[in-house]
């Protein structure tokens, strides 16, 4: 397959707060709303795509984290969790790797910081 590339990044999103399939979302209607009547908010992702993007899959497993936990390269390369892909990642049996998949990590935690979670931060 060939050399993976690691990046990290923040994904802006906005939600309809009026739309039923928000409506599980807690307080979500006490939130501020923007010029469109929407909810905005940021989460910070990571990537591991492969280098040369033609030798890939052109398909992104998305590992919607939770409290920082990682768990789609965990379970299918059947390796150790690791708490920051850039320093401490091991491929395992490298199964997502050999197939060529793009894989995100992103997660949005309001009380990351309140629950010791080992979310990175991205400098602003």
């Amino acid at each position: 397959m060939g050399s993976y590339t690691y990046l990290e990044g923040k994904a802006y999103f906005e939600v309809d707060p009026l739309n039923e399939a928000n409506s599980g979302i807690t307080d979500l209607d006490l939130a501020p709303l923007n010029s469109a009547g929407r909810v905005e908010f940021s989460a910070d992702f990571s990537m591991l795509k492969p280098t040369d993007p033609a030798a890939g899959r052109r398909t992104m497993l998305l590992d919607v984290v939770n409290r920082g936990n990682r768990t789609v390269v965990t379970r299918f390369n059947d390796v150790e969790r690791a708490s920051h892909l850039a320093t401490t990642f091991s491929s395992g049996n490298g199964f997502l790797m050999k197939e060529g998949y793009t894989v995100v990590f992103c997660g949005w935690q309001a009380d990351a910081g309140l629950c010791h979670a080992q979310v990175p931060l991205l400098a602003a």
